[in-house]
């Protein structure tokens, strides 16, 4: 599929390089294994691939320390960085570093040949500092849709920060004049995936009552009414044709209005 080109692989555990050996080897690939940056920069001296997969830290430095000798070979090597642990501070500074891409670990078979794909056929790496203006702008509204679906904050953290992970892997537009409606798409299978009971308070809030009313009801009301997008941004986003979803908002307004006191909705939208 790729035509016997080499990849470097830079990795202490027997699983990831297994794994990933496999993967590659499966698409004509010839995968070349390390353990150490010294090995890897050894090899990148003598020799230039067009990828490496690093781990984020070996036993003698981490992929910081390979980045610098990946760029300085002919085919300006691309470093992908494999981590078993997904945070969006660590992901930003990978990029912001000039890696490649980050993909989790154990390592799957879609994540590579996606990263694949896009190093040895698009090239160009990801424009850090407009990610980043694009995170600062929607993280609240992908938080807070998350924390009112769920009723955990720590547990909508971890959800925010897949979504936007999930949607920077797709190397989808950059918009920062409306809430993407794929970002949210991400973030409704997120909170889905980890949906729990939240425990009842004795207040009449909505943020409590909302997580109430049935799940896609919950999430077409966030979205709809506290958000603010609009219909065929919310249907896009929760995969339901636009009559359906605009059904869903109205019952979750008629269920949430028989749930709350009189008057409730003419003051402000629910903080989380």
């Amino acid at each position: 599929m790729f035509a016997h080109q080499e990849v470097l692989i830079a990795t202490t555990d027997p699983g990831t390089r297994r794994g990933l050996a496999s993967i590659l080897s499966q698409w004509g690939l010839e995968p070349l294994c390390t353990s150490t940056v010294y090995e890897a920069k050894t090899f990148l001296a003598r020799q230039s691939v067009p990828m490496v997969f690093c781990q984020d830290h070996l036993a003698d430095g981490s992929f910081r320390d390979l980045l610098g000798a990946a760029k300085l070979v002919k085919s300006k090597a691309r470093v992908v960085v494999t981590s078993r642990t997904e945070d969006m501070n660590g992901y930003l500074e990978a990029i912001r570093l000039h890696a490649f891409d980050v993909i989790p670990c154990p390592c799957r078979p879609a994540d590579v040949h996606r990263v694949v794909s896009q190093a040895l056929r698009d090239g160009g790496e990801k424009p850090a500092h407009e990610i980043k203006v694009f995170y600062d702008r929607w993280k609240a509204s992908v938080f807070r849709f998350c924390c009112l679906f769920l009723g955990y904050r720590d547990l909508a953290g971890e959800c925010t920060c897949e979504a936007f992970l999930n949607y920077l892997r797709e190397k989808l537009v950059l918009q920062t004049s409306a809430l993407p409606a794929r970002l949210m798409g991400f973030a409704l299978a997120a909170v889905k995936r980890r949906s729990v009971l939240a425990p009842e308070t004795p207040s009449p809030s909505l943020a409590q009552k909302v997580r109430c009313i049935p799940s896609d009801e919950r999430a077409v009301f966030i979205m709809r009414s506290v958000l603010g997008l609009d219909d065929s941004s919310v249907a896009l986003a929760t995969a339901l044709p636009v009559e359906r979803m605009r059904g869903l908002w109205l019952r979750s307004l008629l269920n949430l209005r028989a749930m709350l006191p009189r008057g409730f909705f003419e003051g402000e939208a629910p903080a989380c």
